[in-house]
């Protein structure tokens, strides 16, 4: 789009010249394979989108290819969804099998952001317990992978519009993804409101990170010549005005009450032409209709809409930014020709505009809905979330689980409405998905929203663990230790109070996923731990015949406490820990094959392989070090059965410590090289660490030093 051209939906790019000159240059080093980050800020309506759009065109103009996320302005968006848009853009550009074959082992992992492409690219494994983190980083690591397969033909513009609406995780990934441009023909561009995305909490940390890594653009209002620019573009789509007849005392009138912004002057700009003052000289001399901000020309501009059309937008808002015509028509309960005939009123007056996808309208900006949903009064806000949750049940009855988060946001939004029931449920499944996905903190904030509806219910100890449960667990994996403390003390007190001791058990060892502290013996924990243990065996004893699954929670509880207990005096403690812990592994190891599931022979092939890893881990002394060959053996074998990478690369690394102890440099060397391997397909973080440790080949003068030096320790 060309200087001063008008789209006839929205502000013409006027006055950008400076930040273009920046962004071509920043195109130009990508294009020499030296990418890089982009910052948008600045305020509502102040032109990042714009700018952002005028850029992407004019980029794939010259040879650029371009990709395009927007963040949810509704609210339940799924995980990631920037990053889905943008994915799922990339993927369908490529051969399913030439994609996986580029991505590799992380293939399954866009699948699991895909879940289209999950029969092309595999699907992803389920979280682990050991290093969740690390499951999270491959995502990442296949995320930036696709995106450097992309940009292998043609420099790649990637950008990510509203960020201040995005959620953490999808942060996290740009700020993964930014440490990699710099090696790759990628200009990523992310464009967010400044003060909006710094008022939450939760993503200060990323942005922070993020302006450390890229350029940062601030957008500022436009100068009085570039408004009356602006205005002239705007006005040559009005009739009857002049373009070349806007007063210059109008135009600086203009300028003042606006400060420039370009979405105000483009509202003020309608406004005034509306009232035929556009070409009056005298308009300067009066006051101009913009008395309390842009809202009120918002509402102006609203005003002479028939009732039946306000309330298509208003349940449009509701929905989101932008939404399907069906969509709204289920929910208005009106026939087909009727919803068109009413968003035609909204388009008419210029507050929605047309997408690419012919059955979806979007609000001309986001200012325009805020309007509309500031309008709303509570109760009527809540029906209409209602009937919009109902509505897209019914309309994806058959694929809720990619709709989860959007149908929980809408009955979280409708609890008052009788619907707290629905709500809660429905958020403890967007919540699991999150999971799924990696999004822990999405995942503790479904939650967390899940349990504020719950307390308006009558008790439910089994309703309220769970949550408190799922909560522990999403803030664990997210790193927040503190706060999943509290919920799994919560979630413990529940169990209790259930006389449950599996959803006690689960409590305590959800209290370790976060690993233990070196050098401490974490007591609260032990004291959990030891609870949840007692109380298993007494349901043991009285029930000898109870299912593998509760034998499985005694053998991890048993390995864990060991673990927690490594710091202290206890070393008979651990050892006996340990050996019922294998003997219980072993007997469920041993059970009837024939009458057992694929899924339960799994769950055998675990637990033992957990038992060995970990147990020798927890054991772990001079007098252990013989025995640890053997087990590590048995270990890697059943990790490889199971598919269980992680472990298997714990099981390595303590291994090769071993066969130094051992004095068996050359066979630890031979372990460093299949460790090393590993660890480079599988692009884990905290184990490439280890891989300068990788011997050089055979007969070069570091290799023969390498072996010294293992041969002297």
């Amino acid at each position: 789009m060309a200087q001063g051209e008008s789209t006839g939906n929205g502000p013409a790019l006027v006055g950008r010249d400076r930040e273009l000159e920046q962004l071509d240059a920043a195109l130009a080093r990508a294009f020499d394979g030296r990418g890089g980050l982009a910052l948008l800020t600045g305020e509502p309506g102040i032109g990042k989108t714009t700018l952002a759009r005028s850029f992407a065109e004019r980029a794939e103009a010259r040879g650029a290819t371009r990709a395009w996320g927007a963040c949810w302005d509704g609210g339940g968006a799924p995980a990631y969804w920037p990053w889905v848009q943008i994915v799922r853009s990339l993927a369908r550009r490529e051969d399913p099998r030439t994609l996986r074959a580029a991505l590799g082992a992380g293939a399954p992992w866009i699948a699991g952001l895909l879940p289209e492409f999950a029969e092309a690219l595999g699907t992803p494994p389920p979280p682990s317990e050991q290093d969740s983190d690390q499951a999270r980083f491959r995502l990442f690591d296949a995320l930036a992978t696709l995106l450097a397969t992309a940009a292998s033909r043609q420099p790649l513009v990637v950008v990510l519009d509203d960020l201040h609406w995005a959620d953490v995780s999808s942060l996290h990934a740009l700020e993964f993804v930014a440490r990699t441009l710099p090696d790759v023909p990628i200009l990523a561009i992310a464009a967010y409101r400044y003060a909006e995305a710094h008022a939450r909490p939760e993503l200060a940390a990323p942005l922070g990170g993020l302006a450390r890594t890229g350029m940062r653009l601030p957008l500022e209002g436009l100068g009085r010549d570039d408004v009356g620019r602006m205005a002239a573009a705007r006005a040559r789509d009005l009739v009857p005005v002049d373009p070349e007849r806007i007063p210059a005392s109008l135009v600086s009138a203009v300028h003042r009450a606006t400060a420039g912004n370009p979405f105000y002057v483009d509202e003020l700009v309608q406004l005034l032409a509306s009232h035929g003052r556009l070409n009056d000289r005298r308009a300067a001399e009066q006051p101009l209709p913009l008395p309390a901000g842009v809202r009120d020309a918002i509402r102006r501009r609203l005003a002479p809409l028939d009732m039946p059309a306000a309330e298509a937008l208003e349940a449009a808002a509701v929905i989101g930014g932008q939404f399907r015509v069906s969509t709204l028509g289920r929910v208005l309960d009106i026939p087909p020709a009727a919803v068109l005939e009413r968003l035609d009123a909204g388009l008419r007056v210029g507050v929605l505009t047309l997408t690419d996808d012919p059955g979806r309208v979007a609000f001309a900006h986001s200012l325009v809905r805020e309007t509309l949903l500031e309008g709303l009064g509570r109760s009527r806000r809540a029906q209409l979330h209602r009937r919009i949750a109902e509505t897209l049940e019914e309309l994806y009855s058959e694929d809720l689980e990619q709709r989860l988060a959007e149908i929980a946001h809408h009955y979280l939004q409708s609890a008052s409405e009788g619907q707290a029931e629905r709500a809660v449920d429905y958020a403890a499944r967007a919540a699991q998905r999150a999971i799924e996905q990696f999004a822990y903190e999405e995942a503790a904030r479904l939650h967390e929203r899940a349990l504020e509806v719950a307390e308006g219910l009558p008790a439910d100890e089994q309703r309220a663990w769970m949550l408190c449960q799922g909560l522990g667990e999403s803030l664990m994996r997210a790193g927040d230790g503190e706060g999943a403390q509290r919920a799994l003390r919560s979630a413990a007190g529940h169990a209790r109070r259930l006389g449950d001791p599996h959803c006690l058990a689960q409590a305590a060892l959800a209290g370790t996923l976060g690993g233990f502290s070196p050098g401490v013996v974490e007591r609260e924990l032990v004291r959990l731990l030891e609870e949840a243990l007692e109380r298993m065996d007494d349901t043991h004893r009285h029930d000898p015949e109870q299912r593998a699954d509760d034998d499985a929670l005694r053998c991890r509880l048993r390995v864990q406490l060991a673990l927690a207990l490594y710091w202290s005096p206890q070393h008979e403690r651990r050892e006996q820990l340990v050996d019922e812990a294998l003997t219980i592994a072993r007997a469920i190891f041993a059970g009837d094959a024939a009458r057992q599931s694929r899924e339960q022979r799994v769950q055998a092939d675990r637990t033992l392989a957990f038992a060995l890893a970990q147990g020798f881990v927890a054991v772990w002394g001079p007098d252990t070090v013989p025995r640890g060959l053997p087990i590590s053996v048995e270990a890697l074998e059943l990790c490889e059965a199971t598919h269980d990478a992680e472990l298997a690369m714990q099981v390595r690394l303590w291994r090769i410590s071993l066969l130094l102890e051992l004095d068996d440099p050359v066979r630890a060397d031979e372990e460093i090289e299949a460790f090393g391997a590993v660890a480079r397909r599988l692009g884990q973080p905290r184990m490439l660490v280890y891989d300068p440790l990788r011997p050089d080949p055979p007969g070069s003068a570091r290799a023969s030093t390498s072996r010294g030096r293992c041969a002297r320790r």
